[in-house]
């Protein structure tokens, strides 16, 4: 039920922006989703026309002037959100570092032996690979998890890093991790799981040999994970309308297009009935480099935060924007400089329709940043847009997020700015921490992933214009424009509080607390001294 005159505001970075109440929950309390939508710092009285609920709008109606954006059920016709799916590209969806010059059996061996689980003990007499500094990691779960099975249970890939930590043990970590299911080696049980990753790439059996000492014979259909693929098949065969940015911090998009091109004209091996480049007469996914606006590079630092369409290359931190004035080099590159509303907008025009975009992110300022170790600050890294008054959805996947930090991503409320979001909250609708072993061996990974966070959105959505279209019956009645006469516009009006239904939880706190002492100090008193 819904408050008679329960019709406030919820002030944002100075701006009073009219809400209607649904209890204490909306518009009080740090975690609320008034709070985490709205920017909200208090509630206030209201006398005007306009009222808004939590995150969505009610549609303007002739007697109250009511403003509405984003609903998910009009006239009860259910529609879904036009998806932006943003894709890492190292260990998301491709195997093959170039960067780095790793084979794809040492990121098979690398992915292993960070889902690899085993107890710690002292090394006493004992020698070989698996001891490090005195102690030992012994393997003791026969299957990989990308989830820690026990408390007390350690990756291969962190009893490493904690024995060879920093920049000048890079090397050597490497070294070691990469020979992780080799005969003699810690993850020598974990050999039938590097198998079964390579067949997961597309590799056929026969050319996989034993591995023992040896790369796979020829190379993969493509560099790029069979699973990704199927999810674009899958949205298509859906009827969903969706846009795919490739986002990474290195210099593969080039690599990364040739395969998806191949994919989207039907000349991918293992999907030759694919057709994404027009010719049915839908959206052209392929991406072209003779089009300016279809790929790009972010530039961003402590004075400006840019996009710069036209070109993969990136200045040094120190030389700014200045480097892409020399249009000898950078013909016909469009830069766009702003704040972050402008960024957001930019891309909000680039992925409004169905389509690909390729952007190189800005490895040096998230470096300059920390590259996220400090939680609760923003990080400097990927940038990540969210809660646009609009019908997209965007979702980002990357394997280095962290389940309680955004580390490599820099999530933005486009409406909050400046607010550091949780984790778990994030996961449950935005992003996605990409598990290399899942997206390699279940062919369902991505459809999953995305489907679930299609699924909430759009559910909450549907909750919110239920909410909305009751809000909507009341504000029409004769009850609530009498209402608007009798309130009082010059003191802030609770209605909870006049009805006497809300409780002073400050007093029952105090009055908790002041027993507990007494009955400690009557303890105290009786008690033998010591």
């Amino acid at each position: 039920s819904i408050a008679p005159s329960c019709l406030g505001f919820v002030s944002r970075q100075g701006r009073q922006s009219p809400t209607v109440s649904m209890g204490q929950s909306v518009g009080r309390g740090g975690g609320s989703d008034a709070a985490i939508f709205n920017g909200s710092s208090g509630f206030g009285c209201v006398c005007d026309t306009t009222a808004c609920c939590s995150d969505f709008r009610i549609p303007e109606h002739p007697i109250v002037g009511l403003h509405c954006k984003g609903d998910a059920l009009l006239n009860g016709t259910k529609f879904k959100s036009h998806l932006v799916l943003n894709f890492d590209v190292n260990k998301t969806i491709i195997m093959v570092d170039s960067v780095t010059g790793k084979s794809v059996l040492d990121v098979a061996n690398e992915t292993l032996a960070s889902i690899a689980w085993g107890v710690v003990s002292p090394a006493g007499e004992k020698s070989g690979p698996s001891v490090l500094d005195g102690e030992r990691w012994q393997l003791s779960c026969s299957e990989p998890s990308a989830l820690r099975p026990e408390p007390e249970l350690v990756s291969f890939q962190e009893f490493v890093d904690e024995r060879r930590p920093g920049s000048r043990h890079k090397k050597e970590r490497a070294a070691i991790v990469r020979k992780f299911t080799q005969t003699g080696q810690p993850g020598e049980a974990m050999l039938q799981y590097c198998r079964a990753f390579l067949l997961g790439l597309g590799y056929k059996n026969e050319s996989i040999g034993d591995l023992t000492d040896a790369e796979p014979q020829g190379k993969p259909p493509s560099i790029i994970v069979p699973s990704f693929f199927r999810l674009l098949l899958h949205l298509k065969k859906s009827g969903r309308s969706f846009s795919i940015v490739f986002r990474t911090f290195g210099e593969d998009l080039k690599d990364v297009a040739v395969d998806f091109n191949a994919f989207c004209e039907g000349r991918h091996p293992m999907f030759p009935e694919a057709i994404f480049d027009g010719r049915d007469g839908m959206a052209d996914y392929r991406i072209d480099f003779n089009k300016r606006l279809q790929f790009g590079t972010f530039f961003r630092s402590t004075r400006a935060d840019a996009l710069v369409f036209g070109t993969l290359e990136q200045p040094e931190l120190e030389d700014g924007l200045a480097f892409y004035q020399d249009t000898t080099r950078f013909p016909g590159v469009q830069v766009i400089e702003g704040s972050i509303p402008v960024l957001y907008d930019a891309l909000r025009k680039l992925t409004r329709n169905p389509g690909t975009v390729a952007l190189r992110d800005y490895f040096p300022y998230w470096k300059s940043q920390g590259m996220g170790k400090d939680p609760l600050k923003p990080t400097g890294g990927k940038l990540h847009f969210i809660g646009g008054r609009d019908c997209h959805h965007n979702i980002f996947f990357d394997d280095n997020i962290n389940f309680n930090a955004q580390k490599i991503l820099d999530v933005h409320h486009v409406h909050w700015l400046g607010k550091v979001f949780w984790v778990p909250y994030l996961s449950g609708r935005y992003i996605v921490k990409a598990e290399p072993w899942e997206v390699v061996t279940d062919a369902q990974y991505f459809i999953d992933k995305v489907e679930r966070l299609s699924s909430t959105v759009e559910r909450r959505k549907c909750l919110l214009n239920t909410m909305a279209n009751a809000v909507r019956k009341f504000i029409v009645t004769d009850a609530f424009r009498e209402s608007l006469h009798r309130v009082s516009t010059d003191q802030p009006y609770d209605a909870w509080e006049s009805s006497g239904a809300r409780l002073s939880s400050w007093r029952t706190s105090h009055c908790m607390r002041d027993e507990q002492d007494e009955e400690e100090a009557e303890v105290r008193r009786l008690a033998p001294s010591a």
